[in-house]
């Protein structure tokens, strides 16, 4: 849980000593300002205010002499295990896949320059940067968007956030002070990268509707399905940060059929706290993960499965923890988890290795730990998807969902069928939905209650 007394998050802001600073530029072209590590930090400032899902990142400040204008911030973890500088003049660069196809995909890395470091009146720390096709000019007349001509823009980022993308010195992160190739000398520059190597027997993936979700058990299945996936599988794709795993109360893959080919797996444990797990009756993901050649949205497609694997085993929440590199959760906040905020917080990165099956997180340093939660005991309507079996109370068999619609009420239509005829639910949980006939909008039911039927397609038993 973040802290909120005055030890948390502090600034210190140097307003005495300011070490000299120029615009020297190294081989590569890129400004190198000094660090604020020699400056005397002579007062405390206030924290800086974070959102729940940012790092608590404690934060040294530099600033210049006479105007007090921010130069240079450092933000660190309180075990100096992420530390990331940035300063005024300093390059980073924007990450964004541009095309995917057969077996290649489009990288874009954008050049831009930090404009501007500021506080807002609410203790926010934000970095505006700017891109420019002139941007070694444009930098030293740009002060604010109105200022800005053509295709200049100026995006602005969070410090915490910022500072921790950079800090982790990944591939796949969308900012970097470095991109993963030679300092390019356009401020624009595009690379065709192959996610699947010239000798994969993989195929590109084009839809989930291709995919069949089956949960993996028997003698082998461990070693030879689930860990030799996370760790690399049969071309050397699949890398999970935390390897494998020691064991499961469930565990699932999406194949693809025509290939005959896994294209992701996950796997969910019972909760290291047993006080906590018995308290929340919660089953965790501890691995999820997929191959490079899978289909758009492949990730929540198989969360919503395993969701309603859970729902049937009877757990009453699905909880998982993100937060190491660049990855903050987006894909459990696009499948409907909440971030909960009470259990976010500093972790140790060796914590429970004295377990079996247990791995070391961020090479053993401390790391920011987002709790995300799905409560399975108040399932909104908007959580199922195309395809989906559900059970409704006023019906004996079970439906298939056609398309799901948002309505101007605010509530959720959703069509489906038992393959002889058509329904429509309206409402916003499941149960508060009216059903009806789609033929004729006959009403059935006013007060149905909808669920998963918590079947999967097939088993796959080694």
């Amino acid at each position: 849980m973040k802290s909120t007394s005055s030890n948390s998050a502090q600034v210190f802001d140097n307003l005495a000593i300011t070490p000299e600073y120029g615009s020297g530029k190294d081989e590569d072209g890129r400004t190198f300002w000094p660090t604020p590590e020699n400056a005397e930090y002579v007062s405390q400032y206030e924290p800086v205010k974070t959102k729940p899902i940012e790092a608590d990142l404690d934060f040294k400040i530099e600033r210049k002499n006479g105007n007090g204008n921010i130069v240079s911030i450092i933000g660190h973890s309180p075990d100096d295990g992420i530390w990331a500088p940035i300063r005024i003049g300093d390059n980073v660069y924007k990450r964004s896949v541009l095309k995917k196809k057969e077996r290649h995909e489009t990288i874009e890395w954008t050049t831009f320059a930090v404009l501007n470091i500021r506080y807002t009146d609410e203790n926010r720390l934000l970095v505006d940067l700017l891109y420019s096709e002139r941007l070694y000019e444009r930098r030293e007349e740009v002060s604010t968007k109105d200022d800005l001509v053509g295709e200049e823009c100026i995006e602005t980022v969070s410090a915490p956030v910022l500072c921790e993308m950079v800090a982790a010195e990944s591939k796949t992160s969308k900012w970097n002070h470095n991109p993963s190739f030679q300092h390019p000398s356009d401020n624009k520059i595009t690379r065709d990268r192959a996610y699947l190597p010239y000798d994969s027997d993989y195929n590109r993936v084009d839809s989930c509707d291709d995919l069949t979700f089956k949960e993996i058990d028997g003698e082998g299945s461990r070693k030879e399905v689930i860990n030799q996936f996370l760790t690399g599988w049969t071309d050397n794709t699949v890398d999970h940060a935390l390897g494998g795993v020691g064991g499961w109360k469930g565990a699932f893959g999406a194949f693809d059929e025509s290939q005959n080919k896994l294209i992701g797996v996950i796997t969910l444990t019972r909760h290291p706290n047993k006080k906590y797990a018995d308290r929340t009756n919660e089953v965790m993901i501890s691995r999820i993960a997929c191959h490079p050649c899978r289909p758009k949205n492949t990730a929540t497609w198989m969360i919503a499965r395993a969701r309603n694997w859970a729902e049937d085993q009877g757990y009453s929440q699905i909880g998982t923890t993100a937060g190491v590199g660049d990855n903050f959760g987006a894909i459990y906040k696009a499948a409907g988890f909440k971030l909960d905020e009470n259990n976010t917080e500093w972790a140790d990165g060796d914590g429970w290795t004295n377990r079996p099956g247990r791995t070391v997180v961020n090479g053993g340093n401390k790391w920011f730990k987002r709790k995300w939660v799905y409560e399975l005991s108040s399932d909104p309507l908007y959580q199922f998807e195309p395809n989906d079996r559900i059970s409704v109370s006023s019906l004996e068999d079970p439906l298939t969902i056609d398309s799901i619609d948002n309505v101007s009420s605010g509530d959720t239509e959703i069509t489906a069928s038992d393959g002889y005829t058509e329904y429509k639910l309206l409402g916003y949980s499941e149960n508060k939905v009216s059903l009806r006939k789609s033929k004729d909008n006959e009403l059935i039911d006013d007060n149905v209650e909808v669920r998963h039927t918590g079947e999967i397609q097939t088993k796959l038993h080694l």
